[in-house]
């Protein structure tokens, strides 16, 4: 295609690839699952409720949330 012969256009259209890979791959990586797990615990937290062990397991196309060994209880007793 004429369009590809522009050295920018390759460029860019290489930086967008990789772009959209990332993207796709890295929600799915254990690192991304742990840092969505720290980010709900903080969450829950902030009610005053604490989460001990257990992880976060999720399919963003699925578009479901599997909380496994976890137990919760409350940070201050009344």
């Amino acid at each position: 295609m004429a369009i590809f012969r522009n050295r920018a256009v390759q460029v860019g259209a290489f930086a967008l690839t990789i772009l959209l890979l990332f993207v796709v791959w890295f929600p799915s990586t254990q690192t991304a699952r742990q840092i969505a797990f720290d980010r709900l615990r903080d969450g829950f937290r902030q009610k005053d409720l604490i989460i001990e062990g257990g992880g976060l397991d999720y399919d963003l196309l699925g578009l479901t949330a599997t909380l496994t060994n976890v137990t919760f209880r409350a940070a201050h007793v009344k």
